[in-house]
């Protein structure tokens, strides 16, 4: 039986939404007047292994595709830690959004059958340090298969200490992860391409503002893979940091895309 975008898309999130993730604590370090987004993205092994093997048969237009957005919701933080300024789930959908859109990906319109169903996490806390493993380890930050990218083995180089501390900040990051879309209920989740952005500093930054400079960073990794362990982009820091000041009320925005279904401020669901 071939399920219909609806009916799939239902049982793929109840899937998804038997595992959650919580994330412990590390102080991070202050602003420094810039924005250095950390970016680590993967992609399917298989995958990848056949575009090394032929790079002209997958062209920049064949990297796109069409997507459902299926779900964004923030992660907890094992410690309590809660966002300097609240994050609403519906905002970062909008934002996620309009990157994939700005990157050449198209929104699926029923009863199109998507070629992604991504998924999004946020939050605040201690990512896994990409830095501190070793050959044939899978990459946690990327995805907890082994199918999506390996750590490498190390060696010395200038700024490598700086960078492994550096990585060990608590973190506010977004991680967007396509899976295949289900041609059958009894097909299991597969991943397809993940992309991680993270920025330090979280007592300080505002994630619904600054989320724009992490998606703008990560943007050109979606559906690649990061040949480093990290890669930075740094950007000039946004009128993203915390101040106090005078309470305004701002009109709501208009609904968007074909889903527009608010579970709660911590999670967007599509319906």
């Amino acid at each position: 039986m071939r399920l219909t975008p609806f009916s799939s898309l239902c049982r793929f999130l109840l899937v998804l939404g038997v595992a959650s993730t919580s994330l412990p604590l590390v102080r991070g370090q202050q602003n420094t007047g810039e924005t250095r987004v950390g970016v680590i993205a993967g992609i399917d092994e298989t995958v990848k292994k056949a575009r090394l093997k032929n790079p002209a048969g997958y062209t920049e237009k064949q990297l796109k595709g069409s997507y459902t957005l299926a779900l964004v919701r923030e992660l907890p933080n094992l410690d309590g830690e809660k966002f300097a300024v609240p994050v609403d789930a519906e905002v970062i959908a909008r934002k996620v959004a309009k990157e994939l859109d700005h990157q050449g990906f198209w929104r699926a319109k029923p009863p199109q059958t998507p070629d992604f169903v991504m998924t999004v996490d946020y939050g605040r806390g201690t990512l896994p340090n990409p830095y501190t493993g070793t050959s044939g380890e899978p990459v946690d930050n990327l995805s907890d298969t082994h199918a999506i990218g390996m750590l490498r083995q190390h060696k010395t180089y200038v700024g490598l200490e700086e960078k492994i501390q550096r990585a060990g900040y608590e973190k506010l990051f977004i991680r967007m992860t396509a899976w295949k879309y289900p041609a059958s209920p009894k097909d299991k989740p597969k991943r397809v391409w993940r992309t991680l952005m993270s920025v330090d500093d979280p007592d300080h930054r505002d994630l619904g503002v600054v989320a724009d400079v992490m998606l703008a960073a990560g943007g050109a990794f979606f559906n690649q893979a990061t040949e480093v362990e990290e890669a930075e982009v740094t950007k000039p820091l946004p009128n993203g940091n915390v101040h106090i000041g005078e309470s305004v009320e701002v009109a709501p925005e208009k609904k968007w895309g074909l889903w527009t279904r608010r579970m709660s401020k911590r999670v967007w669901q599509a319906t």
